[in-house]
């Protein structure tokens, strides 16, 4: 499960972050949800979160959640053991990867 912006505090409307550390655009957009109960793993920070199968992200972090998308691709949804970034099995995953933004303006 992935939410970025609005859809992270839709996604923590349904209780699903009640027990994962996430983040979002902020807390309060969270608690304006009944079914959220998270507030002590909240992590209020600029970079996507992914913790047990979540990712979530402010709306102003799309590099670092679509980094979090694609670490978990990659590796099949699995965690895998943290490298250093020049590592050949990262250079090797990621090289075939490209990522086109397209603004959506007017939307």
């Amino acid at each position: 499960m992935a939410g970025i912006c609005a859809a992270a505090s839709a996604i923590a409307g349904t209780g699903l972050l009640n027990s994962v550390a996430h983040t979002g655009n902020s807390l309060a957009a969270h608690r304006q949800y009944p079914g959220y109960a998270g507030d002590t793993l909240y992590r209020d920070q600029p970079q996507a979160v992914s913790h047990a199968r979540v990712i979530t992200a402010p709306g102003s972090s799309p590099v670092t959640f679509t980094k979090e998308i694609l670490k978990r691709s990659i590796s099949g949804g699995r965690r895998r053991k943290p490298q250093s970034p020049r590592s050949p099995a990262n250079i090797a995953d990621l090289s075939s990867i490209s990522v086109r933004v397209t603004p959506t303006l007017g939307r």
